[in-house]
């Protein structure tokens, strides 16, 4: 209860009051006192430290996750309310843990996430103020849950469309595919395929060898049209189709090595259709899927 609450939270502070003494306690002192500082759910140094209500601390995403599953403690397995108490000394204390170098192999996941935030926090300002690139990269990171942000395909893709409303075709391409697959946003295929289309007609190697792909299987409401295929993944043969330099898709290797190997199979039973063939009916006569990122 409150009492609970409050009693740990003393300890927290005088933990962190020893830490903040002029002179430095000794290695051993230091570690113990880190060690007390642990996630109990991460075992790890907590970047946003809070105090739930059973009286222990722990990293802010880390209990709320856990109580959004559950309604017992991590530690005492019994009851609990969702109330959490920042902990800001504890946040201090465990700063200046870091920063006395005697916590190393405790410290370095805590280093890497300060540095994942302060990469973040620029990246995110860049994007806020409108450079595309930025965007993409934040998009991405979102889409994977990395530099210490959530997974939310959501979030992922609101930033792939704001990408794509500024012209970005590696944007139509992503979020084409959220589009496609539900992925973030209610599915929408005709719309993905008009994005995707965009892409691959603007010459996004990636895009074009997806559309090979999806009329070789007759994937996404595509008919199973060879033809069609080949017209695509002769465009990534050519090379009339480009990858992108951004770090936002690494995964455009070996799209060409793949789509020789198509292309070489299919070459013996059928002739590439034509530019306009090729296109998904959904949007012949449309402008390839500029159409739909202005829309709010």
């Amino acid at each position: 209860g409150a009492r609970s609450l409050l009693r740990q939270a003393h300890h927290y502070a005088m933990a962190a009051c020893c830490v903040a003494l002029p002179v430095t306690p000794p290695a051993p002192t230091c570690r113990r006192i880190a060690e007390g500082f642990l996630c109990p759910i991460k075992k790890e140094l907590p970047l946003d430290p809070v105090i739930a209500e059973d009286g222990f601390m722990y990293e802010r995403g880390s209990i709320e996750m856990w109580l959004q599953h559950r309604s017992t403690s991590p530690i005492t397995n019994l009851p609990i309310g969702e109330r959490l108490l920042p902990a800001l000394q504890c946040r201090s204390a465990i700063e200046e843990l870091v920063r006395s170098g005697l916590v190393d192999d405790l410290a370095d996941s805590w280093i890497e996430r300060i540095r994942h935030e302060a990469t973040v926090a620029e990246i995110r300002r860049r994007a806020e103020a409108g450079e595309v690139d930025a965007m993409l990269k934040l998009g991405a990171w979102h889409h994977t849950g990395q530099m210490g942000l959530p997974m939310s395909h959501a979030e992922g893709f609101r930033w792939c469309r704001r990408a794509a409303e500024l012209g970005s075709l590696y944007a139509y391409a992503s979020a084409g595919l959220c589009l496609v697959g539900g992925r973030g946003v209610d599915a929408d295929v005709p719309q993905g395929l008009s994005l995707i289309s965009a892409a691959a007609v603007g010459g996004l190697e990636f895009a074009s060898n997806w559309l090979g792909e999806w009329f070789l299987a007759g994937q996404y409401g595509l008919p199973k049209d060879p033809s069609r295929a080949a017209y695509w993944f002769a465009k990534v043969v050519d090379g009339a189709a480009h990858s992108l330099d951004g770090a936002a898709c690494p995964r455009v290797r070996g799209h060409r090595e793949r789509a020789a190997e198509r292309l070489s199979l299919l070459s013996a039973i059928c002739t590439p259709a034509g530019p306009e063939e090729a296109l998904p009916e959904c949007i012949k006569g449309e402008a390839g899927g500029t159409h739909w990122v202005g829309r709010a």
